[in-house]
């Protein structure tokens, strides 16, 4: 970063404050920029941080993307910002707008159409089968097609539009698919709109192949290998890794769409054969924080990219940097097991670093750097301990805060720009800490 953005301290507003990506991203950045928050939770992950201002209350953007727009307008044209930094799914919005929210703020997202190549997990398989690029064998189904589509066991069984594990299922017999379908008719996905993957599980070890691009050139990349999964199958321990192969992979996904932002696949390598095959895409910064640990800070490639800056590519990482989520880890044991007994045998082993957290940093829980970052972590402990069947309750409501589904996608389609009244933003105090 040039001596004249140091020094003047730019300032930086965060897309949303609920998820592990923006904890990641304050880590990231924090105490070099100013930084605040939009979020609909008072008591949202960014609040809890040294490194964040103030948090700006808003409509919660799944729910009500129009509301979010305006509010996030307003907020923007009250305020200096020079940078718009989209966290998580919000990078929809600010990419249906882009040429509008860059005149309020540098922002750096892929054009619309670009975006919309990789909207869903159906679309992200067409788009391999025309690269030429692996993935398993996939159906695609409408939700009322569903209960005659499966006819194999083991499946994967995936909601196109779905976060943080809330719409994917694995299921390895007749009984466990009965559940399933309970459970998906009661969400209303066993219908003719919703679209249904029925795909077969893949081979190898899970993953990830992450990137920054500027107008098509991979100018920053990391690769992972997980350690431990955790909650929907997320990746609780990773440690990273070299796989030029999926580098290579996407590279062409990241010059075919023109890509300009981050980028992250989720990959299965098979160590046997070497082998990759890629399941679904994440077109958003992620979770950073084993990146940022092996020497390549890929939020401080986007503020400079935000910025204008022509940036060169980066050094590789470094390899063997092992990271992991923590708190999450009892999360995932709460959904998994649902009793006290094995919520508390996971904190012992987390507590005295045993494997998966064995030698690896916490991403989430930073007391050195950021105090404040272990009160939600006792706060999700002591829940857990007491009401492990909370567990559902707490990933539900946190990913509301920042998921995108079909029907906020149609919305965000639909959208014009508002026109923001003046000076609204400072007639509405923000939230601030201790307030």
């Amino acid at each position: 970063m040039p001596e004249e953005l140091i020094s003047s301290r730019p300032k930086i507003l965060l897309t949303e404050g609920s998820s592990t990506s923006s904890r990641q991203t304050l880590y990231a950045l924090g105490g070099r920029y100013q930084i605040d928050a939009m979020d609909p939770a008072w008591l949202c992950q960014a609040r809890f941080s040294r490194f964040v201002r103030k948090i700006w209350r808003c409509p919660p953007f799944g729910k009500d993307p129009g509301g979010y727009l305006r509010r996030l307008l307003e907020v923007l044209t009250g305020q200096h910002y020079d940078v718009l930094f989209p966290t998580h799914e919000q990078v929809y919005l600010a990419s249906r707008f882009r040429e509008q929210f860059a005149q309020l703020a540098a922002v750096a997202v892929p054009p619309f159409e670009a975006l919309e190549r990789l909207l869903s997990k159906v679309a992200f398989v067409e788009l391999l089968d025309e690269l030429g690029l692996p993935h398993p064998p996939t159906r695609v189904v409408s939700g009322r097609q569903l209960p005659q589509a499966v006819r194999e066991f083991p499946i994967f069984l995936k909601v196109d539009f779905s976060t943080a594990g809330e719409g994917v299922r694995f299921v390895t017999d007749q009984e466990q698919l009965q559940r399933v379908l309970t459970e998906f008719e009661s969400r209303g996905w066993l219908d003719d709109q919703t679209q249904v993957l029925v795909q077969n599980p893949a081979r190898g070890i899970k993953g990830a192949v992450s990137g920054v691009f500027q107008d098509g050139q991979l100018v920053a990349y990391h690769c992972d290998e997980a350690l431990a999964l955790g909650v929907g199958g997320s990746t609780l321990a990773r440690v990273t890794v070299d796989d030029p192969l999926s580098i290579r992979h996407l590279q062409i996904i990241g010059a075919h769409l023109n890509w300009h932002g981050p980028l992250a696949i989720e990959v299965f390598r098979d160590k046997q054969t070497g082998s990759v095959e890629y399941l679904e895409c994440n077109p958003r910064i992620g979770e950073t924080f084993n990146p940022t640990l092996a020497g390549v800070n890929f939020c401080e490639v986007m503020v400079r990219i935000s910025c204008g800056q022509n940036v060169e590519p980066l050094p590789p990482p470094r390899i063997g940097v092992k990271t992991h989520q923590g708190f999450l880890g009892l999360m995932a044991t709460a959904l998994r097991d649902g009793t006290r007994r094995a919520v508390f045998r996971e904190l012992m082993r987390w507590l005295a670093k045993a494997p998966p957290y064995a030698d690896a940093e916490d991403e989430l829980m930073r007391p050195r750097e950021d105090w404040l970052s272990v009160l939600p972590a006792f706060a999700v402990t002591v829940q857990l301990l007491l009401w492990p069947g909370w567990a559902r309750r707490i990933v539900r409501k946190t990913v509301e805060n920042y998921a995108l589904t079909a029907a906020t996608l149609e919305k965000i389609r639909k959208l014009q720009w508002p026109q923001p009244e003046a000076n609204s933003a400072s007639s509405s105090p923000p939230t601030r800490h201790g307030s």
